[in-house]
């Protein structure tokens, strides 16, 4: 449905972050943001119906593909990290 549809840039992206509920992510989340120069802080958002995932999200604007691409890489690397959207 999606395969055929590209991203305009610059674009608004909402980056959903999946982790650990044990794990405090937080921290190292902002470190990865700071990196790449983004001030915005992740919010936490919903915890799964059992406790055992949070989720937060990020807002950020990007000007090409490949700095998005990266800085999901990058989030995915963090320690509790499940998933990025």
């Amino acid at each position: 449905m999606f395969d055929k549809q590209e991203i305009a840039f610059p674009v608004e992206w909402n980056f959903r972050i999946i982790c650990d509920a044990s794990i405090d992510v937080s921290d190292e989340l902002i470190k990865v943001l700071k990196s790449f120069g983004v001030n915005e802080l992740p919010k936490a958002a919903n915890t799964s119906k059992g406790g055992k995932y949070q989720s937060y999200g990020v807002k950020v604007l990007f000007h090409e593909k490949q700095t998005m691409d990266l800085m999901a890489v990058e989030l995915g690397k963090v320690n509790g990290v499940k998933m990025v959207l």
